[in-house]
């Protein structure tokens, strides 16, 4: 029974190292792909592909526009014959090659902020909401280096995020340090 404990606190910790590590993102690592369809696509096949390339292994994030730009992320290499059988059962409209190109930040931020705007081609810093994926590891992660990404380049933006610190009373600054220091004391207001 013991031996059993044992076996499945090591299986649990190894299943969680490998999971956790598989999603842990460093901006180094990360590899930029590119190619586009040869004519415009509809919203919802941009989203239908966009699902479909962040399905592919090794991909952080994929998007796809109505121009026909697609853009992937990922970690490590792809496997191109993987993304080319994975679009053709979404589309019958043709592709340039898959071609690696340098991974930028600008370019990983623009691709997440704008995932679920495929009309919109250009990013000015604006905030942006979570990316859902069916892995909260991975989607927290993603989330993570497209926020601190954001947070470096658009410093101003991120203030106005930051509520205002609101000016303490004495008392409430009596009240404040009382409690940090475990006193118990309540002010007289009459």
């Amino acid at each position: 029974m013991k031996k059993m404990k044992i076996f499945l606190f090591l299986f649990a910790t190894l299943t969680f190292a490998n999971t956790f590590g598989q999603f842990s993102i460093d901006f180094s690592e990360i590899k930029c792909y590119n190619f586009k369809f040869k004519s415009v696509l509809m919203a919802d096949q941009c989203f239908k592909l966009s699902y479909a390339l962040n399905t592919a292994a090794n991909v952080v994030l994929a998007r796809v526009d109505i121009y026909g730009n697609a853009t992937i992320f990922s970690k490590g290499s792809i496997d191109t014959k993987e993304i080319e059988a994975k679009l053709s059962q979404i589309t019958t409209v043709k592709h340039t090659r898959v071609s690696e190109t340098p991974a930028l930040q600008q370019e990983f931020l623009k691709t997440y902020a704008l995932f679920t705007y495929p009309e919109k081609s250009d990013y000015k810093g604006e905030s942006f909401d979570v990316i859902n994926f069916k892995d909260n590891i991975r989607q927290e992660s993603v989330f993570g280096l497209a926020k601190s990404i954001w947070v470096s380049m658009y410093p101003q933006e991120y203030q106005k995020m930051i509520p205002e610190q609101v000016e303490q009373t004495a008392i409430e600054k009596t009240e404040k340090a009382a409690k940090e220091s475990n006193i118990d004391f309540k002010s007289k207001i009459k």
